[in-house]
């Protein structure tokens, strides 16, 4: 008998666990779409994304642990390690994860700024040099 209550308590911790992850991926989304401004159609294209990759998360895990039986205690769970995640962890890792991109996107960019220059003007140096050939 403990040990099916063992079972039962790690399969519920393994599905708050999913659910974190899950939402994990949905702060990937809502990362992406703070730093980059996308268009409608691309919002779409994530969001259908996004429900397709918890699809799979979700039926990798039931078929995994439980071999494809649900109960609710896994539901309960899962919507647990949601809230826990949204709550306590998802604001930190938005502002931590898009505070790295946008400082990367401006390093880029103050890279690539002075390298399209540089650029041109080995390009006109290349024009002028062979026109006078």
């Amino acid at each position: 008998m403990n040990e099916l209550i063992y079972q039962q308590i790690k399969i519920l911790i393994i599905f708050i666990l999913t659910g974190m992850c899950i939402s994990l991926l949905f702060d990937f989304f809502r990362i992406q779409r703070k730093v980059f401004k996308t268009f409608d159609l691309i919002t779409y294209i994530q969001d259908v994304l996004f429900w397709i990759l918890s699809g799979i998360i979700l039926i990798i895990v039931i078929m995994k642990y439980t071999n494809g039986e649900i109960r609710i205690y896994m539901i309960s769970g899962m919507a647990l390690g949601i809230i826990i995640y949204l709550r306590l962890i998802s604001k930190y890792i938005i502002k931590i994860n898009t505070s790295i991109l946008r400082f990367i996107i401006k390093f880029i960019k103050l890279i690539l700024v002075p390298l399209k220059k540089f650029c041109e003007i080995l390009k006109k140096s290349w024009k002028k040099k062979n026109n006078m050939l």
